[in-house]
Formats: C-alpha cells, sequence, structure tokens
C-alpha cells in the first residue's frame, strides 16, 4: 500500500499589509527598508471572523475542484494555531468538506517546517 500527495494549493486572505502601510506606523522604517530586511513586500492578514480552519478549508475546496472527493483517504491538517484541540480541526475539516466518515484526519501542529 502506498501514499501520496495529489497536489498542494493555498489559500491567502483578502487583506493585504504592504510596507507602505508598515511605513506609516512606523516612521522610522522606509519601505523599501523592510524589504531588504525581510524580504516581504505584503502579507496577507486574516480578517476578524477568519481562522486557520477557514483557510485550510478554502485551500482544500480548491483541490478538491478536480479531485474525486470519495477518492480521498486521509486528511491531515498542519497548523500551529489550531481552532480547536479537541475534535481535532481535522475532523471538523473532514465534515467540512464532506469527505467518507471512515477516514483518517489529524492535526499535526507545526510551523514553517510543517510545509514540508
Amino acid at each position: 500500500m502506498g501514499s501520496f500527495l495529489h497536489s498542494i494549493e493555498y489559500y491567502l486572505p483578502q487583506n493585504i499589509l504592504d510596507n507602505n502601510k508598515l511605513s506609516q506606523d512606523f516612521p522610522e522604517w522606509e519601505s523599501e527598508k523592510i524589504l531588504d530586511k525581510v524580504g516581504i513586500r505584503n502579507r496577507h492578514i486574516v480578517s476578524d471572523n477568519e481562522t486557520a480552519l477557514d483557510l485550510a478549508y478554502n485551500a482544500a475546496e480548491k483541490v478538491l475542484m478536480n479531485f474525486d472527493r470519495k477518492s480521498v483517504d486521509f486528511l491531515l491538517l498542519c497548523t500551529q494555531s489550531p481552532d480547536y484541540y479537541l475534535p481535532t480541526s481535522a475532523c471538523i475539516l473532514q465534515d467540512m468538506l464532506k469527505l467518507r466518515k471512515n477516514i483518517g484526519a489529524f492535526d499535526y501542529n507545526l510551523g514553517c517546517s510543517g510545509y514540508i
């Protein structure tokens, strides 16, 4: 029995915080200096009513547009900020995505290293 990842997707929140806005809030830092120091020009920021589960749902729906939900055998959710510890957010996401009830689903709590 083998396993594989079919695809990886992402979802970016609509709110964008750019370096110009940060420069207004922190006048001692110019926009270009922020870019030079951190290598980031824009940040996507969740709205007050968005959570990690919402981000995961939106990304998963993008994957499932081109993949049969019935063929999903396992759901892994990686986040450092789960909506719930129990039940796991993955189990809630499994239900939200209308995946089969007899598949595995769990969270693993990692940050950047969770991507790989």
